[in-house]
């Protein structure tokens, strides 16, 4: 029972570091991640059309 509250605890903390790092609510973690994923997944398309613009 020890390792498993103490594997919850490791878990809070990453949880909380990361929401920290992003300054958001534990809540809004996956949310905050969804959308910087696909912020970049957008501007990695602009930059291949910028960059295949720029061969042309």
């Amino acid at each position: 029972m020890e390792k498993e509250v103490e594997e919850l605890k490791r878990k809070t903390d990453l949880l909380r570091t990361a929401s920290s790092a992003l300054s958001v609510t534990d809540s809004q973690l996956p949310k905050t991640i969804e959308r910087f994923l696909k912020e970049s997944e957008e501007m990695e398309k602009k930059i291949e059309k910028l960059k295949r613009h720029s061969k042309s």
